[in-house]
């Protein structure tokens, strides 16, 4: 520029909004190196990195959403897709407006290469508190991955350490790690409060960055760990709501019934394959609130025999796992399947017991069969070596219990397989029920009293559940300690010291007293 013109002539002008125009939604009059609004206001003004060529930036789709729709713009013929130089000149509208449309219309969304800025969070800076500095997020990371990843592995352990360093710098990238960092902390602490100040901060900054209309993997892969530590902490009917919100979520990122991202992501394996365990990571939270109250209609979308299953889970960690390691529920019936793939198949046999509960006795009695088959074959496996925390046989023995407590009531089912083993109990309750007494003496004598840390929050519904049988079969001659109801308790006494849910369940056996009371009296 000249210098001797005015210096009103010559300010430049931005191709972008500045960040406090487009968070307070107004016009910006894109005056570079500030804004008369700004300028007027007395306040920051900073504009987003401009881009070299607008046309290339825009055909590329944010890696933060979904890319399921692109293959049916890509399929367009040439004289009817709009380009952006045709369409954008005229096509004037914010962020909020950019990420409506991708919802309202995707396909115009993607003809029309629209993205989205990056948008910009205010609460940062305490957030980072909350954090602490790199040795905070490793001692974070080393807990997490030591305990909640060894049941629920849904985190690329090495594609988060190798990305670590990158999100650290890149502003744009911080958000969602210090969430599912946050998330992580959350899920391993001990607490004798469920609603601490750490879950409140969790939460606010979750209603930010969805506020903000940031769709990420790692904002779902957080949201799956609070909905964890809302189930073992008891916080309802949040849990709930979480559970949901995390399905639609996943369902917003694209992956579809077989567990899978579309295709046209084009994502590297080991990325393919962490979607595939966020989102069965979602049927089994899912499905374990239907094992809770299987009344309530699951919100997750079935498995079917073309959904695929985890791979193995030390081959997935170390990143030696290959695409052609996966296998299909159809076609996993005679292969190897590590411990998280036998959870999924798990929770895919959970969905049909809330469809067969009210069914008669032989169809529960041929799922509880294949359920205990299923245990059976984890054991030969070697995948539940540790009974203290394994989680898998946890709720396959639940849903045991849950299909046997539907006959137990004289009032609503009278008939009964004339083949009952042990006082009117099944083969499969029986153990089951013993099963629990396994889970105790590991509780109790091989780690002396020890406080299950690394313990699964699903843990206590199976100890309340069998402890709930044991209250009204005490006659039956089980292999067990002596007074089986109150080893029950005591183990449950033990789990609310890493998971306060268990303090519930005590609450409830409690109420379960109360009516069995009453009803003697009666």
């Amino acid at each position: 520029m000249h210098p001797d013109r005015p210096a009103e002539e010559q300010l430049t002008h931005s191709s972008l909004s500045c960040y406090s125009c487009r968070s307070s939604k107004r016009r910006c009059d894109r005056t570079y190196p500030e804004c008369r609004l700004c300028v007027r206001k007395q306040i920051s003004c900073e504009y987003p990195a401009e881009r070299k060529d607008k046309s290339s930036s825009r055909s590329l789709v944010n890696n933060n959403v979904p890319q399921s729709t692109t293959t049916q713009a890509s399929h367009a013929s040439p004289e009817t897709t709009l380009t952006p130089s045709s369409s954008l000149t005229a096509f004037d509208l914010d962020d909020d407006g950019l990420r409506a449309i991708r919802f309202l219309d995707p396909k115009l969304y993607y003809r029309l290469h629209l993205r989205p800025s990056y948008p910009r969070l205010t609460c940062l800076d305490h957030v980072m508190e909350l954090v602490g500095g790199v040795a905070d997020i490793t001692e974070i990371c080393a807990l997490f991955f030591d305990t909640i990843h060894t049941w629920m592995p849904i985190i690329s352990k090495l594609r988060f350490h190798q990305e670590l360093p990158s999100r650290l710098t890149n502003k744009e990238k911080r958000y969602e790690l210090y969430l599912l960092l946050l998330s992580m902390k959350l899920c391993c602490s001990r607490t004798s409060t469920a609603k601490t100040p750490l879950y409140d901060a969790v939460k606010r900054l979750q209603f930010d960055i969805e506020s903000s209309g940031i769709t990420s993997l790692q904002s779902l892969q957080a949201s799956i760990l609070i909905a964890i530590y809302e189930i073992g902490h008891a916080i309802y009917p949040a849990a709930v709501l979480s559970v949901g919100r995390c399905s639609h979520y996943a369902a917003c990122l694209g992956i579809d019934s077989t567990a899978r991202p579309p295709a046209s992501m084009s994502l590297p394996w080991i990325e393919v394959e962490e979607f595939c365990r966020t989102w069965w990571s979602i049927v089994i939270l899912d499905r374990f609130l239907s094992l809770c109250d299987p009344q309530r209609h699951p919100v997750a979308q079935d498995p079917d025999a073309n959904t695929f299953l985890p791979v193995d889970d030390a081959a997935w960690d170390s990143g030696t796992s290959q695409a052609a390691d996966a296998v299909t529920i159809g076609t996993s019936s005679t292969s190897h399947l590590a411990r998280y793939a036998r959870f999924a198949q798990a929770a895919h046999l959970l969905t049909q017991i809330t469809t067969r509960v009210p069914r008669n006795y032989d169809e529960t009695t041929q799922l509880r069969r294949t359920i205990i088959a299923l245990v059976r074959l984890a054991e030969v496996e070697g995948s539940w070596k540790r009974w203290g925390f394994c989680t898998q046989m946890a709720v396959c023995f639940s849903g045991v219990l849950i299909l046997e407590n539907s006959w137990l009531s004289p009032g609503d089912h009278t008939e009964r397989a004339p083949n009952d083993s042990i006082g009117g109990l099944s083969a499969e309750t029986v153990l089951a029920l013993e099963a629990a007494f396994d889970m105790i003496t590991y509780f109790f004598i091989e780690n002396n009293g020890w406080t299950c840390y690394r313990t699964s929050p699903f843990i206590s519904h199976f100890l309340y559940l069998a402890a709930s049988m044991h209250a009204s079969f005490e006659h039956l001659s089980l292999r067990g300690p002596t007074n089986r109801l109150l080893a029950l308790k005591q183990a449950l006494r033990m789990v609310n010291d890493r998971w306060l849910a268990a303090g519930v369940y005590l609450s409830c056996l409690e109420g379960q007293a109360i009516l069995r009371l009453a009803g003697e009296t009666a």
